[in-house]
């Protein structure tokens, strides 16, 4: 197993047989940061983002200038670190990036501009674009793909709230699975067997800083939607997004084969275990257990 981390601008491989971290010797013209977005199914080459520096700063506020920042997506074949650029042409806009790898021949990628932000379904050479999500509807971001890649998961900051959808991999079919007025939901993931949807909500009303959350569970559909922690038990937020991609902030959350929530709060380095037996009776697929967020590519059964 290999590890990715991005550090001041700069991505690192960690290999167990390594004494020290690698960091890749990616040398190209005006790119100010590098971090890793996914791995290629051969495991050989990564999918990169880098941005030229930052359109934003004093006397040009971050909603206004931030997006204008050029981004690239690029493919980097980690045994020498040799640079393809890909999704260049038509590009969309000069800010998109990469949300997540549906293949080897298409993505998911975020573009941003003046008038709102979308999704795209895109060929790996930037075109046959076609739109996930409609300006005006919100920032959708958060995606995971089921195990037998036929709908993705996200979540949608929406004028309405923090809503978790699913849809086909073009955006058709969409089916809402969790929206309140109380509630912010987040980081959706699919359960390794697909018959399961796992994510968090924020009492936001309580919590301005959006800081805790509880783990509740749905059936793609939205159907048997329940809490299976109280009191805020998460951390929100945590972590989110493809599998392969490592964050910053990570937290696991899972329900082990004996009916208990785990999760991992970083800033204390405490495990949490709650009994939730009660909560999941029926959920047969859970016993193996399943996060609602993953980090630094370790999958869904990451013992604490």
């Amino acid at each position: 197993m290999r590890i990715l981390f991005t550090s001041q601008g700069h991505t690192a491989l960690v290999d167990p047989d390594a004494p020290v971290p690698r960091y890749l010797a990616l040398d190209c013209p005006a790119q100010e940061t590098w971090q890793p977005a996914a791995v290629f199914s051969d495991g050989r080459r990564l999918l990169l983002l880098s941005m030229e520096a930052r359109r934003d700063g004093p006397g040009k506020p971050f909603a206004e200038y931030y997006h204008h920042t050029p981004t690239h997506i690029w493919s980097c074949d980690l045994e020498d670190d040799a640079l393809s650029e890909v999704v260049i042409a038509p590009r969309l806009a000069a800010f998109q990036t990469p949300q997540l790898l549906l293949d080897d021949a298409r993505m998911l990628v975020q573009v941003v501009r003046d008038e709102g932000g979308q999704v795209y379904n895109i060929s790996l050479d930037g075109t046959d674009a076609r739109p996930i999500t409609q300006l005006g509807e919100g920032l959708p971001y958060g995606f995971d793909l089921s195990p037998d890649g036929t709908r993705l998961v996200y979540h949608l900051a929406s004028p309405q709230g923090y809503q978790i959808w699913t849809s086909d991999p073009f955006g058709q079919q969409r089916q809402l699975v969790a929206a309140h007025d109380d509630w912010l939901f987040f980081g959706p993931k699919w359960s390794p067997d697909g018959a399961w949807l796992a994510y968090q909500g924020c009492l936001y009303k309580g919590d301005p800083g959006h800081d805790w959350a509880d783990l509740w569970i749905a059936r793609p559909d939205g159907s048997q939607q329940r809490r299976l922690t109280s009191d805020q038990a998460l951390w929100f937020a945590a972590s989110y997004g493809p599998r392969e991609a490592p964050r910053r902030r990570l937290q696991y959350a899972g329900v082990d084969a004996r009916r208990r929530a785990h999760c991992l709060v970083p800033h204390t380095r405490r495990a949490r275990a709650m009994d939730v037996s009660a909560a999941t009776a029926g959920c047969g697929s859970l016993q193996s257990g399943f996060c609602a967020g993953t980090g630094a590519g370790r999958s869904a059964d990451t013992p604490l």
